[in-house]
């Protein structure tokens, strides 16, 4: 999904280690246990997100250098720790650290020949940390000249003035012994140090201050040395100059565990082959705020309003769409609770964009001022394992969702209130079109406690949203760019399976983009996916057309073929028919468990609903693991059912929630070809749901696959079951409905039926435009630009250009603001004229609307009448289509569009001239191809000895953007 690489803030304090361990001395006496000390340490300090350089028998001169680029790395609010595990010595009151190669003699001078541990200690204090852990596992014995000691106790108020060259704040030292003491050294049977052996076993501990870590080190390093020689018991030194109370190594155990489970996710598997995976880095998450001035009056007036009306919620009542990065969402939010609504269409990327968001938060490149993420996806939110009788607190959410495979300490619990408190917690609540709260209503009062009160982010399929929300964005699906890489990384993934995947890469792209049915399908991820995997395994896919109900029905020919293959059947010469009617039972019992399941209102399917659907059937499934890996369902597997193996007493859900609406729609076409009760139970199911957009999905496909076979008696009893009573009073719903099913079936539009629905869509256009009113306007644009097959067609683009063409000034306004928002990709040369027509010769609101309406067309038809309108005698018609230029460059720069306009930057009127510069200046700061870049480039350089000095500052300015 949403545009990789998207640029991330980073304001937390990082955790930076340098570890060293030194055994392997080549001049003086090796020691066994250094070696083990430093990688168990780096390890340690790794497991509780240090990021940590690992230094193994350095010599000096690698410690000097390794020293100073380690510093360049320390900011201020850094925590920072230095371990050294090997020789040490005391020497003029200074503490050494012995290198690998300190020579024999090296005694006499250890300011040559050893690392003096202030110097360290200084170098990283010139940063300024927030914090300094000092860990050294080393000797302090004497070197002469040190004068005799008497104190014995290297733990003792004493030692700390004789190191008073060691007393820095913001500091905390921990030496392994006292001064001149021996610190005990591992042996065969011990792979580490005593000091660094209690120090692996603590320094992981969640949620405790570093000072009582070392302190619980000291105890049981005395305690362990007494036992080894009780007249030599080792005594850990420390000195505590830390500046800040509660210094945590390591966070709390509940939030570690769920950061680590989000860094563990960092890729995302493909919906068909979950072999196959691609990285979280890659993925594409594209978003747009939408928002105007009048959005929280117009969320008011919202919440009055019966819920099937809130189609409109996420489009045109709230105004125009703007591009937003993923790191800029809160930075919208002007209330200080944030409250955040992600809409977007089936197979858009919604849980995609959930997934992208935790790992970036996990890695800390995005949201640091939030301590603990929190993701939900509410289709688990069920009765099978939310009791009704019981109160639940968000704590009890969290345990069930994100730490069922971790114990938790009530000490966990009270730093998870206290975040919640203080505001550090973001919930992200995915799915709330598959969440069902009348089911669970003690579920539902927490649920709603926690929007109302804490941070989140709540994601949802466009309708029955009737949350008041800070902000509302939109997920907008793949652009042009994003499509032609998904399809070279798809077919670069299975190269070794497609002897030619470049060749295979540039025909499914031509044929992508020369057919614009299968164009605009492919901009939604899933459904691309399933073009690319069908492509690859379907010989009649490569259609003139593709509807949505047609990919299906190809990825199902698909699955059913993989599925006999596993069988040992040879499915690979046998015909579509022979294929559905071997894999019979496996359909019809997936078919009837997905309508199941959306009569129930759930997506979960529990294994009582098996065995139903089986009882229903009167089907001996002897073995459910074949339907059950057919590739169609997935395991709940987060291990709620421990010690639970059997798939068939595990839940399930089908792949994707879109899977789980066709196969409900096969199963109705199965009850209305029927004669008897089952097609009246299709027909009442019809008459129930065809006003709810839960269920608009499912009759979508079913209009898909009517109009497979026109003639079979079930066409014509669906349409006149969705034409019939019961009726929506006002007609806004039911055009709306007739606009989308009349979408998926327009590879028959010469049919009776599809000449009728297109007459009665016309219709409703008119009255759109003449009524004026927002809310038609708001349903019906809603369900036309989801019908992006329906607006090619030559009636519905005949009318819209007649009511472009009205006399009276606000009905022709009002007919380009509904266009505005409007995608044709096949757009007629009489259509796209008046458009450029209204951009040249009117003015205000018409030109603004025609433009932004320009936009959404193809490019280069438009080029060419803006390209003319650039020679034409009335100055401000050549910068309006300058202006246009721009923008149709900006998202799709040619050589033509550039090309006229460098011909004006070289003989048009010093104003247009002006702005020409402007235009080819935005036009290349976007990546535009290279030739053109150049073209252009050398154009502004010749205008910077252009006679008018506005035009060479233009042209200055210009070249300063690219």
């Amino acid at each position: 999904m949403a545009t990789t690489g998207s640029s991330t803030s980073n304001t937390k304090p990082r955790k930076l280690a340098l570890v060293i361990g030194i055994g392997e001395y080549e001049h003086v006496e090796k020691l066994h246990s250094p070696g083990n000390d430093a990688k168990g340490m780096s390890k340690a300090l790794k497991d509780i997100r240090f990021d940590v350089t690992l230094m193994l028998d350095p010599t000096r001169v690698e410690i000097e250098n390794n020293v100073k680029s380690f510093k360049k790395s320390i900011e201020k609010k850094d925590t920072v720790v230095f371990y050294f595990s090997g020789h040490g010595t005391e020497w003029k009151n200074e503490n050494y650290l012995l290198p690998r190669d300190f020579p024999k003699d090296g005694e006499l001078d250890f300011e040559k020949n050893a690392i003096k541990a202030t110097t360290v200690l200084n170098t990283f204090n010139e940063k300024k940390p927030w914090a300094t852990i000092f860990l050294l596992d080393c000797c302090r014995t004497y070197s002469p000249p040190n004068p005799p000691l008497g104190i014995e106790n290297g733990a003792s108020g004493s030692e700390g003035n004789k190191l008073q060259r060691i007393n820095y704040a913001g500091v905390f030292i921990a030496f392994a012994c006292g001064r001149g003491k021996n610190a005990l050294d591992g042996n065969k049977n011990e792979p580490n140090s005593l000091f660094t052996k209690h120090l692996l076993l603590h320094i992981k501990k969640a949620n405790v201050d570093i000072g009582m870590i070392l302190r619980e080190v000291r105890s049981a390093v005395e305690e362990e040395s007494k036992g080894i020689n009780v007249k030599r018991k080792q005594i850990v030194y420390l000195n505590d100059l830390l500046r800040n109370m509660n210094v945590y190594l390591c966070e709390p155990l509940m939030s570690l565990h769920i950061r680590q489970k989000y860094l563990r996710n960092n890729t995302i598997k493909r919906i068909v082959n979950e072999t196959k995976t691609v990285p979280i880095e890659q993925c594409y998450v594209n978003l747009a705020i939408v928002e105007t001035e009048e959005q929280h009056e117009k969320e008011k007036e919202l919440e009055k309003r019966h819920k099937d009306e809130i189609l409109i919620a996420y489009e045109r009542i709230h105004g125009v769409k703007t591009s937003i990065d993923v790191k800029d969402i809160f930075r919208k939010c002007k209330d200080q609770q944030k409250k955040v609504l992600v809409l977007g269409r089936a197979g858009i990327g919604k849980s995609t964009f959930c997934h992208y968001v935790t790992y970036h938060w996990a890695k800390q490149d995005l949201w640091c001022e939030y301590e603990l993420v929190v993701h939900i996806p509410l289709k688990k939110l069920t009765c099978d394992y939310y009791r009704k009788s019981k109160d639940y607190r968000p704590f009890d959410i969290v345990k069930k969702e994100c730490l069922y495979d971790c114990d938790i300490s009530e000490e966990d619990e009270e730093y998870f209130k206290q975040l919640c408190t203080i505001e550090k917690v973001l919930w992200i609540f995915d799915g709330y079109d598959e969440f069902l709260p009348h089911a669970l209503p003690r579920l539902t009062k927490v649920f709603n406690s926690i929007l109302e009160t804490q941070h989140h982010i709540l994601t949802s399929r466009p309708y029955a949203i009737q949350l008041p929300h800070t902000i509302q964005l939109e997920i907008i699906g793949f652009t042009d760019e994003n499509i032609t890489n998904y399809v070279e990384l798809f077919f670069d993934q299975i190269s070794s399976q497609t002897p030619d995947s470049s060749g295979e890469t540039k025909t499914i792209l031509q044929y992508l983009k020369s057919n614009s049915s299968v164009w605009g399908v492919a901009h939604i991820p899933l459904n691309l996916e399933l073009i690319c995997s069908t492509w690859c395994n379907s010989k009649g896919f490569k259609k003139k057309a593709l509807t949505l109900t047609a990919l299906y029905h190809e990825m199902i020919e698909y699955f059913c073929r993989r599925h006999l293959r596993k069988k040992g059947v040879k499915e690979i010469d046998k015909n579509k028919k022979y294929v559905f009617r071997k894999c019979r039972k496996e359909l019809k019992f997936l078919e009837c468990l997905a309508f199941r399941v959306m009569e129930s209102h759930s997506t979960i399917l529990s294994p009582e609903m098996l065995e139903k659907t089986e009882i229903e059937l009167d089907l001996t499934v002897d073995n459910y693991e074949p339907i059950l890996n057919f590739g169609i369902l997935k395991a709940y597997d987060d291990n709620k059912t421990i010690g639970e193996h059997n798939p068939t007493k595990q839940q399930h859900y089908f792949v994707h929630l879109s899977f789980q609406e066709y196969f409900a729609a096969r199963h109705l076409l199965r009850l209305l070809t029927d004669a008897g009760e089952d097609k009246r139970v299709a027909t009442d199911y019809i008459n129930k749901h065809k006003y709810e957009q839960r269920f608009l999905p499912v009759l979508i496909f079913t209009a898909g696959l009517t109009a497979k076979s026109p003639k079979d008696p079930c066409f014509p009893t669906f349409w006149k079951t969705i034409q019939g009573e019961p009726s929506d009073l006002i007609g806004l719903r039911h055009a709306a409905l007739i606009t989308e099913l009349t979408n998926e079936i327009m590879d028959q539009d010469k049919s009776p039926q599809c000449s009728e629905n297109l007459r009665t869509i016309c219709h409703w256009l008119r009255i759109c435009v003449d009524k004026q009113n927002e809310h038609i306007t708001s349903h019906l644009s809603q369900s036309l630009q989801r019908s992006t097959s329906l607006l090619n067609h030559p009636d519905i683009q005949k009318t819209i250009l007649d009511l472009l063409m009205a006399t009276d000034s606000s009905k022709r306004k009002h007919a380009f603001f509904l266009l505005s928002d409007l995608t044709i990709s096949q757009c007629s040369m009489d259509l796209l004229g008046r458009i450029v027509d209204a951009i040249l010769a009117e003015g205000g609101d018409v030109r603004y609307y025609a433009r932004r309406a320009l936009q959404n067309i193809a490019t280069k038809e438009a080029s060419k009448y803006l390209i003319d309108a650039l020679a034409h005698a009335d100055k401000e018609v050549q910068s309006v289509a300058c202006d246009a230029l721009q923008e149709i460059g900006e998202k799709a720069p040619t050589q033509d569009v550039t090309d006229a306009l460098i011909r004006v930057l070289k003989n048009g009127d010093n104003d247009v001239r002006r702005r020409v510069c402007q235009t080819l200046g935005k036009i290349c700061a976007n990546e535009a191809p290279q030739e053109i870049v150049v073209a252009v480039i050398k154009a502004l350089i010749d205008a910077l000895a252009d006679a008018d000095k506005e035009v060479q500052s233009a042209a200055c300015d210009a070249l300063r953007e690219i």
